[in-house]
């Protein structure tokens, strides 16, 4: 479907220019972002001449992957008069409304029901009316007000206001309503309004698959280091790579074998598990996320746990009972270095490198003991939760001895993506149970 974006001034609410930035994007390039994301394949802008340049600028990415037609209005004419060429359905934007991607999904969802032919019979201005009712238009209300998003025949274009407003539109009786919750919509013309899509967007990031620690602890951390860097030239791919360094000097330190030594180790793969959070945040905010950064984040997270155990064991060798604990460390390593290898095959046949794609591979499981127990090692097994353990454990000046349960743990967790890899091997269980989160 096309999408028509009017980045016209309103005459409701203060100027917004189309490059403005807000969370690292021009508005203007985030909405043409957002609905390449949900599958519009042709863009037309409308502008006022003066903003051309700004347009240019804004949409002057790499990202940009929809065919883009710029359709300058002298002040003084209707928006209309430039689009008259239009024969089909199109949504139609408002540049200065930040909202939700799910709300152009949900939009598009309705444009099937939009008829080309513009004299369909009326049907009632009602809320409840349902959603595949053939209408002149389907708006997107707030309170009974449009919000600036909507899903328009080629006549109904011709009805829009100067500068395209759709309150006169909206009050047809054979124009279909849509609300706007359970999505969110922000008026980035003001103050309030931007520092509200800010925080929506950022709250987004937050994962179903968000272990305990992550939830109640880690996220917040990382989120509000990924609000002070989203304005920077801090890439995603970047910070995978400063929380792999992070990695690589907690190794150096656990082979030091000493408390003190230990205990910074320790630190710096919590700092690690914090910090993993917010090239995932900046990629999903910002729309720079690629399958090269999925897989760095995948591949960064397995060789610092690798590293890491590998490290602890080699400085527990100088403790008594050092032999015992440096293969137990050693193990823990081996183990994951095992079930990462079985993750990648797994991953390159879905042709991405999130792991969480493999987490629809599970099969569900049955109320029980068993389950409870199984549900228990979950939380107690996934890195958020076992990182800030490590902490504790070091800051007791036990972590070395800890060692061995670690690595019934690590085994654990390889004999988890064993079955995982038998089970997709020979058909029991898909790949494709859930869709791959962004990273």
């Amino acid at each position: 479907m096309r999408a028509v974006i009017v980045t016209l001034p309103s005459p409701m609410g203060p100027r917004l220019a189309p490059d403005a930035r807000i969370a690292g994007l021009a508005v203007l390039l985030r909405c043409v972002l957002a609905l390449q994301q949900k599958g519009v394949r042709h863009v037309t802008v409308a502008h006022r001449p003066e903003d051309a340049d700004a347009v240019h600028r804004a949409l002057r990415d790499e990202r940009v992957r929809v065919a883009v037609e710029l359709a300058s209005v002298p002040t003084g004419e209707p928006v209309a008069v430039r689009l008259l060429g239009l024969t089909e359905p199109c949504l139609f934007v408002r540049h200065d409304g930040l909202a939700a991607p799910e709300l152009y999904a949900r939009v598009l969802a309705t444009a099937a029901a939009v008829p080309n032919d513009a004299s369909v019979a009326a049907v009632p201005n009602d809320p409840a009316a349902p959603a595949a009712v053939a209408a002149f238009a389907h708006v997107v209300v707030d309170a009974e007000r449009p919000v600036g998003i909507a899903v328009l025949t080629a006549a109904a274009f011709a009805q829009l206001g100067p500068n395209g407003e759709l309150d006169l539109l909206v009050q047809r009786a054979d124009v279909a309503r849509i609300a706007l919750a359970p999505s969110w919509l922000c008026d980035a013309r003001s103050t309030s309004g931007r520092d509200e899509a800010v925080r929506r967007l950022f709250f987004a990031c937050r994962k179903p698959v968000d272990g305990v620690v992550s939830r109640h602890l880690n996220r917040y951390i990382s989120l509000f280091i990924s609000r002070l860097l989203v304005d920077t030239r801090v890439t995603p791919n970047l910070m995978t790579l400063f929380t792999f360094a992070l990695a690589l000097a907690a190794a150096w330190f656990a082979t030091r074998g000493l408390y003190a030594h230990t205990l910074v180790a320790a630190l710096l793969m919590q700092l690690n598990s914090i910090l993993d959070g917010c090239d995932g945040e900046l990629a999903r905010v910002r729309y720079q996320g690629t399958k090269l950064g999925q897989w760095l984040d995948t591949v960064g997270d397995d060789a610092s746990n690798i590293l890491f155990w590998a490290a602890l064991g080699f400085g527990a060798r100088t403790l008594p009972d050092g032999a015992t604990l440096a293969v137990a460390g050693y193990t823990a390593s081996l183990a994951n270095a095992l079930a990462a290898g079985l993750n990648y095959v797994l991953l390159a046949r879905l042709k991405t490198g999130d792991f969480y794609a493999l987490t629809g591979s599970e099969p569900r499981r049955r109320a029980g003991v068993v389950s409870s127990v199984a549900a228990v090692f979950e939380v107690v097994l996934k890195q958020d939760f076992f990182k800030l353990l490590l902490v504790v454990v070091a800051l007791a000046g036990v972590l070395e001895r800890a060692l061995p349960v670690m690595a019934v743990g690590a085994l654990i967790t390889f004999a988890n993506s064993l079955v995982r890899f038998v089970r997709v091997l020979f058909g029991k269980s898909s790949l494709r149970d859930r869709p791959a989160t962004a990273t």
